[in-house]
């Protein structure tokens, strides 16, 4: 198909407006983690799960909502950092694997333990919370092709 001359002759001088095209370039990001409180730490690894719960009790209690939180752990299951993943209503904490794994990415985090409170007290019929955890942990999981 024929360009009409018009627009033919437009094409062939260059133009005031429009400068000489320039490559694309991918815009260049840096991620940066942030230590927002110095946390009391814990020194000995986590082993077992008596010792994760010693570590979230503390950051679930008095919250009136449910709270999904992410522990990344080095090489030795040392507690690198905690984050908050999901803030949600009484009843309901809406996750998704993409959160889980983005601060223990940043992290560098080894190995990763996950918790979430109930405030209202109700554990039962939480099959939102199961789906996603298998979700995470279908994508945590190495798969050989």
């Amino acid at each position: 198909m024929k360009k009409p001359a018009r627009l033919a002759a437009a094409a062939s001088q260059p133009s005031d407006s429009i400068g000489p095209a320039l490559p694309y370039r991918a815009p260049r990001y840096r991620v940066t983690l942030v230590c927002e409180t110095e946390g009391t730490g814990m020194a000995e690894p986590i082993r077992d799960s008596m010792t994760a719960v010693q570590l979230f009790r503390p950051c679930f209690e008095g919250l009136d909502r449910e709270h999904f939180l992410v522990c990344g752990l080095d090489a030795k299951h040392r507690v690198i950092g905690v984050n908050v993943v999901s803030v949600g209503t009484l009843t309901l904490s809406i996750v998704h694997p993409r959160e889980v794994f983005k601060p223990l990415i940043v992290m560098n985090a080894a190995a990763w333990l996950c918790a979430h409170n109930h405030p209202s007290g109700d554990a039962m019929g939480q099959t939102s919370f199961t789906v996603s955890t298998n979700s995470a942990l279908d994508l945590a999981i190495p798969r050989s092709f």
